[in-house]
């Protein structure tokens, strides 16, 4: 393929001589999103990143830019993800798998992982995070970005709002909502510490804490533990 203006774009990523794809984010906003993910090349060089949900390729191309070896995976293969191979002076591993597959796991860990945009579109949040803790290398940083909902009255408990009549988003394929405390107690639970919970740049500045919000994006910032966690037990195992 040859074209970019013929390929629908949602991101808009600066390939060099010239070509700038015309994505539904822009250059601007993705930088802004970028620039809170706190990455530099300092940090990223010649460590091992994976990149869940890679979409058009933007996140996996700028960390690669930086130095990092990067590993991308992502459900779909699109035209767009393949222009950028094909076209991107630098270049980074894709796999066409789901998260939640059997295969993830021949990938082995990591140093650095993003989940951006992805928490909210699964039906299975707490497998994500779980698999999350089982990429990551002892002290690997992870990065997510997503939706969040404080549930009026529960505004500090760890609760996961299903959205399944599409009453907060019209977006049907966006049914999981996510509190705050939910993120940062679930991904405690799964060997995670360290956490930090930042605004997404759209809503106000990087270094202003959720809280005082009812609804809206968030980037978590967190590290893997080396000490071990508890296993994940049903109440019936755990009778002696």
């Amino acid at each position: 393929m040859s074209d970019h203006q013929a390929i629908r774009w949602f991101h808009s990523i600066n390939l060099g001589n010239g070509v700038i794809t015309q994505g539904v984010k822009s250059t601007e906003m993705l930088k802004a999103e970028f620039d809170a993910l706190g990455l530099t090349a300092e940090f990223l060089q010649d460590r091992r990143l994976l990149d869940i949900g890679c979409g058009d390729g933007y996140f996996s191309l700028q960390c690669a830019r930086l130095g990092a070896d990067v590993t991308a995976i992502d459900g779909v293969c699109r035209d767009s993800l393949k222009y950028v191979r094909e076209h991107a002076e630098t270049k980074f591993q894709f796999y066409c798998i789901d998260f939640l597959s059997p295969s993830f796991f021949e990938l082995g860990r990591f140093d650095v992982i993003l989940h951006l945009g992805v928490l909210y579109h699964t039906m299975y949040p707490f497998q994500h995070l779980l698999r999350l803790a089982s990429a990551s290398r002892a002290g690997a940083t992870v990065l997510i970005e997503t939706e969040f909902y404080n549930l009026a009255g529960f505004e500090d408990a760890a609760t996961v709002f299903y959205d399944y009549t599409q009453k907060l988003s019209p977006d049907a394929t966006s049914p999981v909502m996510p509190s705050a405390s939910w993120i940062r107690a679930t991904l405690e639970r799964v060997g995670f510490d360290e956490i930090t919970l930042l605004l997404h740049p759209a809503l106000g500045p990087p270094d202003v804490q959720p809280v005082s919000l009812d609804r809206g994006r968030l980037f978590a910032r967190a590290k893997y533990g080396e000490k071990p966690r508890s296993p994940f037990l049903y109440a019936f195992e755990q009778m002696a």
